[in-house]
């Protein structure tokens, strides 16, 4: 074991010369490579401290002494994901990632522009989204807006009671066992429950 230590010891002694001599020529013919490597890294990283934070096998104990160690590789590889993309490293970032994740790392990499926006981000867009437009339906004619909330309902990547409650209405009237105007009444009220599930804060 101390073998692969002082192995692994040298080799980095030997990688911090080879950087330091040549940082230049690292900086423009690597950065790239770098880049994807380091981003790699982390958000491999972050994947492991969801599945950690969701594995009902180890005590909390346990847990808290792996993620200390996930710390610190995450201090080092965040250092280098900023230092190879050109962005300034932030001392939040392993924190960030510790208590969030993969959502923490999605913030990490928008910070440091190698991503524009994050997935929470873009399904909150997508969500007004579906909300107004279906409202604006709802507020319309009949035709077309039976079949274009139908279809809508049925595009809808995000399923729930709520969802699936609205689908059942869009199928009877489409099915002749509800009209249109009452249609409209009961959905509103289950549309108004969507916005606030999805946007608790709105």
């Amino acid at each position: 074991m101390q073998g692969f230590l002082d192995t692994i010891g040298n080799r980095q002694k030997s990688c911090k010369m080879t950087l330091k001599s040549g940082l230049r020529r690292f900086h423009i013919t690597m950065s790239g490579w770098c880049t994807e490597k380091s981003d790699c890294v982390v958000s491999h990283l972050a994947r492991f401290v969801d599945e950690l934070r969701q594995n009902d096998t180890l005590t909390e104990s346990q847990k808290d002494d792996l993620c200390f160690h996930l710390y610190t590789a995450l201090h080092d590889a965040t250092k280098m994901m900023a230092f190879s993309c050109g962005a300034n490293w932030s001392a939040e970032s392993p924190d960030l990632i510790i208590q969030e994740g993969y959502a923490g790392y999605e913030k990490v990499a928008v910070k440091y522009g190698l991503l524009e926006e994050t997935s929470l981000s873009k399904q909150a867009k997508r969500r007004r989204t579906f909300l107004s437009e279906l409202d604006s339906l709802l507020n319309g004619p009949r035709y077309p807006g039976r079949t274009l909330i139908h279809e809508k309902l049925a595009s809808c990547d995000e399923r729930g009671p709520i969802i699936e409650h609205l689908s059942q209405l869009a199928e009877s009237v489409t099915m002749g066992e509800t009209d249109w105007d009452e249609f409209v009444v009961q959905a509103k009220p289950l549309l108004e429950q969507l916005r606030q599930e999805w946007e608790p804060s709105a």
